[in-house]
C-alpha cells in the first residue's frame, strides 16, 4: 500500500473522523461485553459448580482487571490531568522498575499463594501457575480496556469539553472588555451613528482624542478577543460582532492612506462587516459602510450597486442620496445621475454644502467630456463650465474649506482637471484658500 493510501485509511490517519470513531467505539463495546460474558462463564467453569469458588475466581479476575485499568488510566493522562496524576504515574513507574527483579524472584511464592486460595476445584501442581496466568491475563485486559476507552472516548470528549470551556472564557472576556469600552467611546461611535463627513470635519485636537480612544488598550483588547473567538469557532454575541465591525471601520479613517496599516485595517473592517451582515443582511448602516470600504478599494461599481439598492428602500437614511451622488462620479457615463442625486439632496437640505460641491464636480467632469469630444482646451461659453463654477462658488461661500479641496481635485485624473488652468477657477480657489487661511 502506498503512503498516500495508508494515510487515507482510518487507522493510518493522524486523527479518526467522527464516523470512524463511532464505528470503532461500537466494536470496542461489543468486544468488552463479549469478554464479560466469557469471564462469567469461565469463572463458573473454574468453580466447578461451587458458588464460593466461582465467586472467588471472579473476584481475582475483577481485582486484576481493575489494577490493570488503573495503570492504563495513568498511562493515558493528558492536559490538565498531568498535574494531579503525573507524579503518581512517575512514582509507579519507578516503583515497578525497582521491584521487577524482586517480583521475578518471588514469582514462585506468589504462585503458591494464589494456588492456596483454591480457586479451582483441584489441588494439582498446575493450579498455581494457571492462577498466575489468570491474574496476568486480566491485568493486561484491564490495562488495554482503559487505554482504548480513554483513547476512543474519554480523552477526545475531555479535550472537546476543555476547548468549549476555553471558548466560553474568551467570550466572557469579550463581554467584560466591551463593558469597559462603552465608557471610553461615545455611543454615536459604538452604535455607528457617526458618518464620515463628521469625522473629516473634526479639528486636529478632537481627531487626536478620537484616535486615542479608538486605539486605546481596552479597545484593542476587545478586538483581539473577538479575533480569538472567531479562530475558536465560538458563537459570538451579535452586539459584539456589530461593535467590532464599526470599530474597525472607524479605525480605517485614522490610518494614513496608501500604507500597509491602512490596507490591513480595511481588510479587517471588511471581514467584520461581512460577518455582521451575515447576521443582519438588511442592516442599512453596515451596507453603507461596506459600500464605503469597497469605494476605498476602487470597487465603485459594487459600491454603487449597494447604495442604489438602499436608495430604493423607504427605511434607508436620508444621507444615502448624498453618498449616491458622490460614488456615481466614479462611474464613467453616469455623471448626470450623480448630479441629479446631489442636487436633489441639496434641495432637501439647503444648508448642506457637500452636495453642491459634488454636483460641481459632476458638471466639471461633463465639461471635460465636452472638451475631449470637440478637441478643444477651453470652451468659455460652455454651460457645463458655468454651472460647475457657479455651484462651486456657492459651496465655497457656505464652507470656505472646500476651496482647498477643489484645488487638490484639479490634479490630473481628478474631477476639476478640466478647470485646472481656467482663470475663473484659479481665482476662485486661490482667493478662497487665502481667505480661509486668514480666518483660521
Amino acid at each position: 500500500m502506498s503512503r498516500r493510501q495508508g494515510r487515507s485509511g482510518g487507522m493510518m490517519g493522524d486523527r479518526l473522523s467522527p464516523k470512524q470513531s463511532a464505528v470503532w467505539g461500537i466494536v470496542f463495546w461489543l468486544i468488552s461485553f463479549f469478554a464479560l460474558a466469557v469471564t462469567l462463564g469461565w469463572c463458573y467453569f473454574l468453580g466447578a459448580g461451587s458458588l464460593e469458588r466461582s465467586s472467588l475466581a471472579f473476584t481475582v479476575c475483577s481485582a486484576s482487571f481493575a489494577t490493570g485499568g488503573v495503570l492504563g488510566f495513568l498511562f493515558t493522562i493528558f492536559g490538565d490531568e498531568q498535574e494531579p496524576f503525573g507524579k503518581i504515574r512517575d512514582a509507579m513507574i519507578a516503583l515497578a522498575s525497582g521491584i521487577t527483579g524482586i517480583g521475578i524472584a518471588k514469582a514462585k511464592d506468589f504462585a503458591e499463594v494464589l494456588g492456596g486460595i483454591h480457586i479451582f476445584n483441584s489441588t494439582s501442581p498446575g493450579a498455581s501457575p494457571f492462577s498466575v496466568l489468570l491474574v496476568i491475563t486480566y491485568f493486561v485486559a484491564g490495562f488495554f480496556f482503559m487505554y482504548f476507552l480513554r483513547k476512543l472516548h474519554l480523552n477526545p470528549a475531555l479535550a472537546e469539553a476543555g476547548d468549549a470551556i476555553d471558548r466560553l472564557k474568551m467570550s466572557g472576556q469579550v463581554s467584560v472588555v466591551a463593558t469597559r469600552m462603552t465608557g471610553r467611546l461615545s455611543q454615536s461611535f459604538l452604535l455607528g451613528r457617526e458618518i464620515i463627513e463628521d469625522i473629516d470635519e473634526l479639528d486636529h485636537e478632537e481627531a487626536d482624542r478620537l484616535r486615542k480612544d479608538l486605539f486605546a488598550e481596552d479597545v484593542t483588547q476587545f478586538l483581539s478577543a473577538c479575533e480569538e473567538d472567531v479562530r475558536g469557532f465560538l458563537q459570538m454575541q451579535p452586539e459584539n460582532v456589530a461593535m467590532a465591525a464599526r470599530l474597525h471601520y472607524y479605525r480605517v479613517y485614522f490610518e494614513k492612506e496608501n500604507t500597509d496599516a491602512r490596507n490591513l485595517e480595511e481588510e479587517r473592517a471588511l471581514d467584520w462587516i461581512y460577518r455582521a451582515l451575515m447576521r443582519d443582511p438588511t442592516n442599512p448602516d453596515f451596507q453603507i459602510k461596506l459600500a464605503d470600504l469597497l469605494g476605498m478599494q476602487g470597487r465603485y461599481a459594487e459600491a454603487v450597486a449597494i447604495i442604489e439598492r438602499l436608495e430604493r428602500e423607504a427605511t434607508s437614511p436620508q444621507y444615502i442620496q448624498q453618498w449616491l451622488g458622490y460614488f456615481l462620479l466614479f462611474i464613467r457615463g453616469r455623471e448626470s445621475d450623480a448630479i441629479k442625486h446631489s442636487m436633489s439632496f441639496h434641495q432637501r437640505f439647503p444648508d448642506e454644502s457637500s452636495a453642491l460641491y459634488n454636483a460641481s464636480c459632476g458638471f466639471a467632469q461633463l465639461y471635460e467630456i465636452e472638451l475631449r469630444e470637440k478637441g478643444l482646451k477651453e470652451i468659455s461659453d460652455s454651460e457645463n463650465r458655468h454651472t460647475s463654477l457657479r455651484l462651486l462658488r456657492e459651496a465655497i461661500s457656505d464652507e470656505p474649506e472646500l476651496a482647498a479641496r477643489a484645488k487638490k481635485h484639479s490634479e490630473p485624473s481628478s474631477s476639476f482637471e478640466s478647470l485646472a488652468s481656467d482663470p475663473d477657477f484659479v481665482k476662485l480657489t486661490i482667493a478662497s484658500v487665502a481667505k480661509s487661511g486668514r480666518e483660521s
